[in-house]
């Protein structure tokens, strides 16, 4: 975050949830589970998928290097994949969020021309 000159309210904004969720994740205080929320963080920072779930696991972040996706097509297929292990719910919100920033990022295309 620090890097980006974020705050935690920025980081809740851009991952579209509470500031209590981060304040709570970046206490330090130790979970038992890896929040619904974790994939959206991860998006919102630029995360590979389970970038999260390591760091709460206390793992290398970057996980093994032969299993870190290499080509965007990787990716994609990561980030689905992490979609896919979360409540319906919250997967619709996350894509309706991207389809939102994706239409925002085309109609600025779309001014700039």
């Amino acid at each position: 975050m620090s890097r980006r000159g974020w705050t935690q309210h920025d980081l809740a904004a851009a991952a579209g949830i509470g500031e209590k969720t981060v304040n709570t994740l970046l206490s330090g205080r130790p979970r038992v589970r890896l929040p619904r929320t974790a994939p959206a963080i991860e998006v919102a920072l630029g995360w590979r998928p389970g970038t999260a779930r390591r760091i709460i696991g206390g793992e290398d972040p970057l996980g093994a290097s032969e299993d870190a996706p290499t080509t965007h097509d990787e990716w994609v297929d990561a980030a689905i994949g992490e979609l896919r292990k979360l409540p319906a719910r919250d997967r619709l919100r996350i894509l309706a969020r991207l389809l939102a920033e994706t239409e925002a990022v085309a109609d600025g295309d779309e001014a700039s021309r």
